[in-house]
């Protein structure tokens, strides 16, 4: 063989074995990333798919990954939790916007600093300067200590990604990513204004690891706000200790309520629980009974003492009161005794696993509105508004009220807002269900969070201090969404509105159909 032949040979050869090596190092790196202690979900700008650049589905199929195909300089996007669905988020590097004009200067911002699965999953916003060129700091709040940047800033939450409540946790992951993801392609650079970068964590609906990765949100990933977590209760006063602001919560928890650092978007419970109370008055009840689920760390007697409040101030008799864990998968004792006490209308949990057990044992005694088991039974509320409800409890649901929502139903609300939600949650987050009122809510959390940086004259002057100071009597707000916030200044408990919509599971239709008529205390 000729010396040239034998070289180009020899090359070919050597660039063979290098690509082999490459693949082999870059699978070893995700096994290791994987392997990590911690259980940081995703990092990135809440950004498209790894493969796709359109949707929020990795490669991996999770949809939980973070961050434009090959992003120009972001962190890096990686699952760190082993029992995380679809494993691990892999190490494609996210897009911190990196050509949104940066307000406060004429340099746009550039690549690098985004955060990174690193040290035990961590994110580590800012490491190369907070995405300026050769670390400049170009905007006049530039302070990586509260996630301030001149190319974003920094927000994170926690959520649950497996087991009966996951769905709800998607949904509202998934919500917000889909309207993050839009601001910072298309409005973000037209406004000449900042995106925002998500972090978030799966913390298993556990309390103690909510408040756990809410410190590391704070303090190592050093957010400027957060977006939303699985029990506010738990973290309530390390965030007034540490002045940091939580914006957009939907209220699932006593909790939400009561700190002047949280600002909820629902109505508080003792508002919902007269709602639906009347709801039953008005359709002719005189008694009911309750089943009311409650999350971890939540005080069921907190509930039974504003469900008696309720139902007193309209003017009903509460014949029992049973809790059940918004995890559980049986409801039988509890639907038996609702049955054996003979109300007229009987309020169901709200989250669709333990809705659908008791419903189950509904059909199992063959009780239903004007049966013979159940001739005074009026009617029955509860559940999310979602479709699978509908198709896992089929007739034996039909004509029944959900808990209620805040929200206009989006399919058919005929605002801007809605309108542009639903395009969005086609393009980022296909395949979640857009009536769900947590995936409205976290992604109208997005536009409530930016009005009020807007309002409160602070898009150039980004400070934890200052956003709660321009929350603190944000409003009234109408969101496009049905809804109205208002935090009034000084007032905690907060009460951000007092006004609720009735859904019903139609049975013509076979979904469930929103009421326009807005109820209000």
């Amino acid at each position: 063989m000729s010396n040239p032949s034998r070289r180009t040979l020899e090359t070919v050869i050597g660039i063979a074995v290098v690509l082999m090596l490459t693949v082999t190092l870059s699978a070893l790196s995700v096994v290791r990333a994987d392997e990590r202690e911690g259980e940081l979900v995703a990092t990135g700008d809440g950004g498209g798919s790894a493969n796709s650049g359109d949707g929020l589905d990795s490669s991996t199929g999770d949809g939980l990954a973070a961050g434009d195909e090959a992003g120009e300089g972001g962190g890096e996007t990686t699952a760190s939790d082993p029992a995380a669905p679809g494993g691990p988020g892999g190490d494609t590097p996210g897009d911190p916007a990196a050509d949104t004009p940066a307000p406060g200067g004429d340099a746009p911002g550039g690549p690098g600093g985004g955060p990174g699965g690193t040290d035990g999953g961590s994110a580590q916003p800012g490491a190369t300067g907070g995405g300026q060129p050769g670390g400049a700091t170009a905007c006049p709040d530039y302070n990586p200590d509260e996630g301030v940047f001149c190319d974003r800033w920094i927000y994170g939450g926690t959520t649950i990604l497996s087991g009966p409540l996951a769905i709800y946790g998607e949904q509202g992951l998934k919500g917000n990513q889909a309207w993050n993801e839009w601001f910072r392609r298309e409005q973000a650079p037209a406004l000449k204004v900042r995106p925002g970068q998500l972090v978030y964590y799966d913390d298993n609906l556990e309390p103690r690891k909510t408040l756990q990765f809410v410190k590391r949100l704070v303090e190592e990933d050093k957010v400027l706000v957060i977006s939303g977590v699985t029990n506010p209760g738990a973290i309530a006063s390390y965030l007034e200790e540490k002045g940091v602001p939580f914006i957009g919560d939907l209220g699932l928890n006593p909790g939400s309520y009561k700190s002047t650092s949280i600002f909820p978007t629902n109505a508080p419970f003792e508002v919902g629980f007269r709602l639906r109370a009347r709801t039953a008055k008005r359709k002719g009840a005189k008694t009911i009974a309750v089943i009311q689920d409650v999350l971890p760390a939540t005080d069921p007697k907190e509930f039974e003492r504003l469900w008696g409040a309720a139902a007193k101030a309209e003017g009903l008799e509460l014949l029992s009161y049973q809790s059940i864990d918004s995890q559980a998968s049986s409801c039988d004792s509890r639907m038996l005794n609702a049955l054996r006490d003979r109300p007229e209308w009987i309020m169901l949990p709200v989250a669709a696993g333990p809705m659908l057990a008791c419903m189950r044992e509904a059909a199992t005694q063959q009780a239903k509105p004007g049966s013979v088991v159940s001739p005074q039974l009026i009617n029955w509320s509860g559940g999310s508004n979602l479709a699978f409800e509908v198709e896992q409890c089929g007739q034996q649901c039909y004509g029944m009220y959900s808990a209620g929502t805040p929200f206009l139903d989006p399919r058919t609300n005929k605002s801007p807002e809605a309108k542009q939600y639903i395009e969005n949650m086609a393009k980022y987050a296909p395949g979640i269900d857009v009536t769900g009122f947590i995936a409205i809510n976290y992604y109208h959390a997005g536009p409530l969070v930016f009005e009020v940086m807007k309002q409160g004259g602070i898009l150039n002057n980004l400070s934890r201090a200052n956003l709660l100071k321009a929350a603190e009597g944000f409003g009234p707000y109408e969101t496009g969404f049905g809804n109205t916030v208002h935090w009034k200044a000084g007032q905690v408990p907060r009460i951000p509105t007092t006004c609720g919509y009735e859904v019903i599971l139609d049975p013509k239709q076979k979904r469930w159909v929103f009421q326009t008529e807005k109820l209000c205390l």
